[in-house]
């Protein structure tokens, strides 16, 4: 899956997600926008800082029992997609959550 894709699902699985991220790289929401959807690729290099602003985002969300059930929600819906690597990254995300789930409860 190419890495402007998977920004977007993942984007699309939680609530306020742009906006966590673009507070926990210091960048601002429109960056975070146009990076997910624009022409232009994503470095290695910026790729490394999005996935560890994404980590730093997922932790937080741990925290809360209503935005794990949400993203399990929403991971659920995107299972169901006909685009099969967007299906295949929310299986994953939907095992991730309701693992989280488990602990947590």
């Amino acid at each position: 899956m190419n890495k402007k894709k998977q920004l977007r699902t993942w984007l699309d699985i939680g609530v306020g997600r742009g906006t966590a991220l673009a507070n926990a790289m210091r960048v601002s929401r429109q960056f975070i926008h146009s990076t997910s959807q624009g022409k232009a690729g994503i470095s290695d290099h910026q790729w490394a800082a999005i996935t560890f602003a994404m980590n730093i985002v997922e932790l937080d969300e741990m925290r809360s029992q209503k935005s794990i059930e949400h993203n399990i929600v929403k991971a659920a819906r995107n299972s169901h997609n006909k685009d099969s690597e967007i299906k295949n990254m929310s299986l994953v995300e939907l095992d991730k959550w309701v693992d989280v789930l488990g602990r947590v409860a």
